[in-house]
């Protein structure tokens, strides 16, 4: 039993470090910054993105661990592949689409020419916004996860 306890308190603090990240982010690059706030932003950004690359995988082996080794019931119930599918389309929305949209910021942010400018370009508050709507995307993917997670429906899904 103690085993058990001590890997869903693993699997629950993995899964907020893994995924927590994710809204604050959006707080990081919010619009209407001035140009050394969005650096000092940025920064910080850079530190809180390394929770996630360790918080999933933990977060996933922890929860495979949890259903083959102490019966959390087959991996074909709904809360168990729907979650799965969840935490795939957030770091897709986060890293892939996100991601990519985050490259014109980091490029203004690593320009030397640009770093004694007191205003943030209008290309790059351009990207910011599109950012933010990925970044809405994925709080409500995240949402959606950890409310399946809680609720665990026992729905069969094959």
């Amino acid at each position: 039993m103690f085993w058990l306890k001590t890997l869903v308190a693993v699997h629950v603090l993995s899964a907020i470090v893994g995924i927590g990240p994710t809204f604050i982010m959006h707080l990081l690059l919010r619009g209407n910054q001035s140009a050394a706030q969005l650096r000092q932003s940025l920064d910080l950004m850079g530190i809180v993105e390394r929770f996630p690359k360790i918080g999933g995988p933990v977060a996933v082996l922890s929860g495979i661990l949890l259903v083959s080794l102490y019966g959390y019931g087959s991996f074909g119930q709904l809360w168990l592949v729907g979650s799965l599918v969840l935490f795939v389309l957030v770091q897709i929305v986060v890293v892939g689409v996100a991601g990519r949209q985050l490259k014109p910021v980091l490029n203004w942010k690593r320009d030397a020419s640009e770093q004694q400018e007191p205003v943030v370009p209008l290309q790059v508050e351009a990207a910011l916004r599109r950012v933010g709507g990925s970044m809405w995307l994925a709080h409500g993917l995240a949402v959606a996860l950890f409310l399946l997670m809680i609720v665990k429906p026992t729905t069969m899904l094959w």
